[in-house]
């Protein structure tokens, strides 16, 4: 793969990291919440894409690699884990008196402290 990839022209290698998100997301953005058979193709289609581009492109391996991804990667169990109770209890808290986006900042700051909290403990 390293070898096709190495031939292949930045834009042929753009193309195939957009087409690869396009197919990832068609579905939501053209029939959300539809069943489509072609739905689990296209989605395959689009992670295998994405995983190519990954693995093959060096400047994408330096950026996955950086200290930011590589933390969100360590801690990205825990957040899934406690993701939903730290917006519904936001959400309770606050609700009527901050809008949608004014809730995001606290969101992110509490759900990734827990997360880190819950991953150093764990580990």
């Amino acid at each position: 793969m390293h070898g096709i990839w190495a031939r292949a022209s930045m834009a042929n290698r753009v193309a195939l990291l957009l087409l690869s998100f396009i197919c990832l997301e068609y579905l939501d953005l053209v029939a959300p919440g539809r069943f489509c058979p072609a739905k689990s193709f296209l989605v395959t289609c689009g992670g295998a894409g994405t995983l190519a581009v990954a693995l093959c492109s060096r400047r994408v391996g330096l950026a996955l690699n950086h200290r930011t991804p590589a933390w969100l990667g360590r801690i990205s169990y825990s957040l899934y884990l406690i993701h939903a109770t730290v917006l519904f209890g936001l959400v309770h808290l606050f609700l009527g008196k901050l809008t949608r986006i004014q809730l995001l900042a606290p969101y992110l700051i509490c759900a990734l402290g827990i997360a880190a909290l819950f991953y150093e403990m764990e580990e």
